[in-house]
């Protein structure tokens, strides 16, 4: 419910303070080129008022391209958070798995054992003979070996999945650090051309 409450907040960033700034940026260029030309009212010519707009709307297309960049980086990080959370019930289930192969493994030795035991005791063998110890005892060192397999073949697969969720949430870190980084240099961008932009139109007015 909390990862979908923060797509949801992501889809409807449209209304952001990010956005609303960068639409006062272009309007704010071309308020600019208006007033350059109306307090230096020799150089009022619609090159100055559109070169005022220009310069705000490339700022705002910096900050644009930042907030693009910025909630990619955010869903990417929402989604490796999200595969973290499923991988964490998929190593409980695979514990689950493995704990009912064992005694699901337990039962049939046991049952094959007293088959043993009955079988011989059918047949009359001595149950303290070689040969009853020895079928009996190779059955069982064999079912061993086996319940030894299987709870290793699960521990590697638990393994496997807890390296899974490292790296899922290893990637949600550094998603959520491009996210900054993404934002920041979106506005930097915006500073920056606002600056070059104020020297081209003080040239030109």
């Amino acid at each position: 419910m909390i990862l979908q409450s923060r797509f949801d907040t992501i889809n409807k960033r449209g209304c952001r303070p990010e956005h609303r700034e960068r639409n006062f940026i272009g309007i704010l260029g071309a308020i600019l080129g208006a007033l350059g030309g109306a307090t230096i009212p020799s150089a009022v010519t619609f090159g100055t008022i559109a070169l005022g707009a220009g310069i705000g709307l490339a700022a705002g297309s910096q900050i644009d391209a930042g907030i693009a960049r910025s909630n990619m980086a955010d869903l990417n990080a929402l989604n490796a958070k999200r595969n973290a959370e499923l991988t964490i019930s998929k190593i409980s289930l695979q514990k689950d798995i493995t704990d009912l192969t064992l005694k699901q493994h337990k039962d049939k030795t046991q049952k094959q054992l007293r088959k043993i035991e009955l079988a011989q005791n059918v047949s009359g063998a001595d149950p303290s003979s070689p040969s009853f110890l020895i079928t009996a005892e190779n059955f069982a060192a064999d079912a061993q070996i086996d319940a030894y397999a299987i709870q290793a073949a699960g521990s590697a697969e638990e393994a496997a999945l807890v390296a899974e969720r490292a790296g899922f949430e290893q990637e949600a870190v550094i998603q959520g650090m491009k996210r900054k980084s993404a934002r920041t240099s979106g506005f930097a961008g915006a500073g920056a051309t606002l600056l070059t932009g104020v020297g081209k139109f003080a040239d030109a007015t």
